[in-house]
């Protein structure tokens, strides 16, 4: 039996509110969307993201103001936060917690609706695992992999990547150094999904809650420390990012 068509014009699902059916997916099962960003870009997006992105919570954006620096989020309230003003550092934000801590985030989580408090609901969750005297029991986990590989960057010298972090001064704070959960409650409330893969904002600062996020391995690959940056019209993206926006192709 074929679904019913359901109109989402006019429907808003976070920053993004849809505008009308995409001409190319009118006789397609799973539709495509045109629908305009708060910040003023047109994007396509099929229906299912749209849905399932509001069932999670996630806060859905066209993802090119997500990188603009002057995105315009004082007064934006995301989750527990409240965005105050712009932080001295670039891309960052000033923002005040509803448990009243204040914290500077990074635009990018709060844009993509993956940072919603300034980390009291971790310790709140880790409180409650601490009383109830329970182990983590995720030593076998994809998670626990990629925390354990973190330490051994950065703190193993035996380490084949070693040479990369830890001789390079890359260090962990003290609070997922010594605590496996204390770095999964900050994953869990930060958007970790199985896809991802954990990025530094700054690929020379810290691995620390205020400066990583998760991220697709493209992203991920648009942010190392090797790539060739290109200012045009005061942005700045890498080759591959102005390649994949202008159509040009990277080779000559």
């Amino acid at each position: 039996m074929m679904a019913s068509f359901i109109n989402l014009t006019g429907q808003q699902f976070g920053r993004l509110t849809v505008i009308k059916l995409s001409e190319e997916s009118r006789y397609q099962v799973n539709k495509k969307w045109m629908c305009r960003c708060d910040c003023g870009m047109e994007v396509i997006r099929d229906g299912r993201s749209l849905v399932r992105g509001l069932a999670k919570g996630i806060t859905t954006t066209c993802g090119t103001c997500i990188n603009r620096k002057n995105a315009k989020l004082e007064g934006n309230r995301y989750g527990r936060l409240t965005v105050l003003k712009k932080a001295e550092r670039t891309g960052y934000w000033e923002c005040h917690c509803s448990c009243g801590t204040h914290k500077t985030i990074i635009g990018y989580n709060l844009l993509k609706g993956i940072a919603n408090s300034c980390g009291c609901i971790s310790r709140e969750r880790l409180i409650e695992r601490n009383k109830a005297n329970s182990t983590h029991n995720m030593r076998n986990t994809r998670l626990y992999h990629i925390w354990d590989t973190m330490k051994a960057r950065c703190l193993r010298p035996n380490s084949k990547d070693y040479k990369n972090y830890g001789a390079r001064g890359i260090t962990i704070c003290e609070e997922w150094r010594n605590q496996f959960e204390a770095f999964y409650m900050w994953a869990m409330d930060y958007g970790y999904e199985p896809h991802l893969t954990l990025d530094r904002v700054d690929v020379n600062g810290k691995y620390e809650p205020t400066n990583c996020r998760w991220a697709t391995t493209k992203e991920q690959g648009n942010n190392t420390r090797f790539n060739r940056h290109i200012t045009i019209n005061a942005e700045t993206k890498t080759i591959a990012q102005w390649s994949e926006i202008s159509g040009i192709s990277q080779k000559r």
